[in-house]
């Protein structure tokens, strides 16, 4: 388990009802808000996987050896994701194209993997 994997469960577990600490109800409400907005925004910026296309165009996903990188598309503008989606992507990369992981998901990850 990676360390901001352990840092999320640990507030879960914080977060419980029936958790064998005494932790205020106060807290455990805004743990919980908490984690629901980081869950969110994890939520919106997913990995997708660029693969070369055959000739018509459609992905070539069941070959691994025709990946060629993962994108944030949250993130990457809006004209990357649609030439994706129409089978117009240049492989060799695009201008707006941000890479995986992304800035948003480094800081969460950087903040939960901290020594506090």
């Amino acid at each position: 388990m990676t360390a901001p994997t352990r840092a999320l469960q640990f507030a879960r577990d914080l977060a419980e009802p029936d958790w064998s600490l005494s932790v205020p109800v106060p807290a455990k409400r805004s743990i919980a808000k908490l984690l629901a907005a980081v869950d969110a925004t994890l939520a919106l910026h997913k990995e997708d996987a660029i693969y070369e296309c055959d000739d018509n165009g459609f992905p070539q996903t069941e070959d691994e050896s025709k990946f060629v990188r993962n994108i944030c598309g949250t993130c990457s503008d809006s004209s990357v994701t649609e030439n994706l989606d129409d089978g117009n992507y240049d492989i060799s990369g695009e201008y707006g194209e941000v890479g995986w992981p992304c800035p948003t998901v480094e800081a969460i990850n950087k903040a939960l993997e901290a020594e506090q």
